[in-house]
C-alpha cells in the first residue's frame, strides 16, 4: 500500500510505528505499574501541542521572510542564514510558549527553577 510513495512513505510509517508503540506502552505500564495521571499528562501534552505548533508556525513564517530577503544572494552566508535563522526563532518561540504555558522541563532548561524548587519540603535542588 506504500509503494511508490517514496521518503514519506517511510517517515509516516516510522510514526505510526511509535504512536502504535507509545499507546501500547501507556495502557500497558498504567496496568503493570500504577494508575497514571491521566488529567496531568493530557494537560502536559496539550501545552506541548500548543508551543510546538506556536513554533511551527514561527519557523514557517521566519523562513518564508528570510528566504524573500535573501533571494537572490547565493554566498555561503546568505545560506547559512535562510538554514538557521528560522531555528533560531523556532528555539526562542518555543521556549517562551513554553514557559508562559508553564511546560515544567522549559523552567528547569532555562533556569527559571524546577519541580524540586516548589515541592512541599519546602527546598530547592
Amino acid at each position: 500500500a506504500l509503494a511508490g510513495h517514496g521518503v514519506a512513505s517511510i517517515a509516516a510509517a516510522t510514526a505510526l510505528a511509535a504512536a502504535v508503540n507509545a499507546a501500547l506502552l501507556y495502557v500497558g505500564l498504567g496496568r503493570a505499574l500504577a494508575p497514571l495521571p491521566h488529567r496531568a499528562l493530557a494537560r502536559h501534552l496539550l501545552a506541548v501541542g500548543v508551543a510546538a505548533a506556536a513554533m511551527g508556525a514561527a519557523v514557517w513564517a521566519s523562513g518564508r521572510v528570510v528566504g524573500d530577503a535573501l533571494a537572490g544572494h547565493d554566498g555561503l552566508g546568505a545560506r547559512a542564514a535562510i538554514a538557521l535563522a528560522p531555528v533560531a526563532v523556532g528555539v526562542v518561540v518555543y521556549a517562551a510558549a513554553g514557559l508562559a504555558l508553564g511546560i515544567a522541563e522549559i523552567r528547569a532548561v532555562v533556569g527559571r527553577g524546577s519541580d524540586r524548587s516548589t515541592d512541599d519540603r519546602g527546598g530547592g535542588a
